[in-house]
């Protein structure tokens, strides 16, 4: 029917985003790894030249002109320079050259980006900040887990693997590796990419100097300023967390740390109207959980409508949850928690009346609770407002139609501009920047266009 396709449209368009191209550009084949929870070996770029006026330099294997792909020469040099190693040599060309172009941020808003400059033949970089934890994932949106946990739900019939007798720890050890590979192939076709076109990738911590410089932090606690002539800042958005939840990353979780969920669950509780929250309803109801989906809206369709989606399409998608078997509360928030040390006896959860915010008597028994209503721009701690950069009230970055903001020469795409937060948005937005930034030349430049 024409509601069903409609439906089926919607989920498409919200909750897929470019893996199927990326494998199409890459080709790499699915290799079965014998442990994916090890982080990734030292990724080895080759030095980028930003000029190609300059001149190469001779003897002891040293350094050699290759053509880039837009009829532009690139500088690389025979030997691969690896993360660490460029960490240690602060006089490396690799971080002490000029580039066109760096990226702050190694999402699919930033890797889409350095490939569309690189193709125009520009020089740029990707500073990746990897965390403190293990990083595998690059290259894929926030939300690649649950495209990975989608693919995997619909591969696995739970049910019947229940009724062959497999214990539910088995079951979920197997989506696990299954996710797990899943997003080590995609950060393996990202590296193969960024590496075939001669784009470094610098795993470290950039903020922006007074001076207007970026200064990358290393991990060893070294530092080293880097200086492009253009900056572009993706560096996404990090789950909202609520006050008065108990978020431990291990029954309670927020859209980040569900990726740490490390049982097959039974009973969940979501609370949120947005395509996160839809997501994951439909993604545990298919693993055969039974799903119940909290919301503050009085009727679905009032709840999409403040995400942008046509009241039919709402009513579509909420009849199609409640086929998948997903119970839905209107006009609820969650109150008390009640966790036991034990995964395996359920927690209680009191609802509330959320206008007039008081308990409505009843109470959720579940074992996985995910709080997935917004996200917050990844703003923090990256010297924007000293570099001139303006920020809403709401810490997301203000743009003009051409996606460069306050500051000259200083773009900004994807999630950190805010709504939709969809990385196929923040793809088209970081393209977008690219073209823009070199259509017209800067101050000094002695001429624009893609090109060079």
């Amino acid at each position: 029917t024409g509601r069903t396709a409609a439906v089926s449209l919607f989920l498409a368009a919200a909750a897929a985003w470019t893996t199927c191209m990326h494998a199409a550009r890459s080709q790499l084949s699915v290799k079965s790894l014998a442990s994916t929870t090890a982080p990734l070996p030292p990724l080895r770029f080759p030095t980028v030249c930003s000029r190609a006026s300059q001149s190469p330099q001779t003897g002891g294997g040293g350094l050699h002109y290759k053509r880039g792909l837009a009829g532009r020469r690139l500088r690389s040099c025979n030997s691969w320079h690896s993360n660490a190693a460029a960490v240690g040599n602060e006089g490396s060309d690799l971080l002490q050259k000029d580039y066109d172009l760096i990226i702050i941020g190694g999402g699919p808003t930033g890797c889409a980006a350095a490939e569309k400059a690189a193709y125009a033949g520009h020089s740029a970089m990707v500073i990746d900040d990897p965390g403190t934890g293990k990083k595998v994932q690059l290259g894929g949106p926030t939300g690649l887990f649950s495209k990975a946990l989608r693919d995997t739900a619909s591969r696995i019939d739970v049910k019947l693997l229940k009724a062959m007798g497999l214990s539910d720890k088995s079951i979920w050890s197997q989506v696990q590796e299954m996710c797990k590979e899943i997003q080590l192939v995609e950060t393996q076709n990202t590296v193969r990419r960024l590496r075939s076109i001669a784009v470094p990738r610098i795993q470290g911590k950039a903020s922006f100097t007074p001076k207007g410089m970026v200064k990358l932090e290393f991990r060893n606690g070294k530092s080293v300023e880097v200086h492009g002539n253009r900056y572009l800042l993706a560096t996404g958005s990090s789950a909202f967390q609520a006050r008065g939840i108990p978020f431990d990353s291990r029954r309670v979780f927020d859209s980040d740390s569900v990726k740490d969920l490390s049982y097959l669950p039974n009973d969940v509780a979501i609370t949120g109207a947005g395509i996160i929250a839809i997501e994951y309803a439909k993604i545990f109801a298919k693993f055969g959980a039974h799903v119940t989906l909290i919301i503050r809206d009085s009727s679905f369709p009032a709840a999409m409508e403040r995400v942008g989606v046509d009241r039919d399409i709402a009513e579509a998608l909420r009849k199609d949850l409640l086929a998948s078997g997903v119970e839905i509360l209107y006009n609820r928030v969650v109150g008390d928690f009640s966790v036991p040390p034990s995964i395996t006896t359920p927690m209680a959860i009191q609802l509330l009346d959320r206008t007039t915010n008081k308990p409505t008597g009843e109470q959720l028994r579940v074992d996985t609770y995910l709080f997935a209503a917004g996200r917050l721009p990844n703003t923090n701690g990256l010297g924007l407002e000293e570099a001139g950069v303006q920020l809403d009230d709401k810490g997301r970055v203000l743009v003009d139609g051409n996606l460069e903001t306050s500051k000259k020469g200083v773009y900004a795409a994807g999630d950190i501009l805010g709504p939709p937060g969809l990385a196929s948005t923040g793809i088209e937005q970081g393209a977008a920047a690219v073209t823009h930034m070199f259509s017209t030349p800067k101050e000094g430049e002695a001429g624009g266009g893609m090109g060079k």
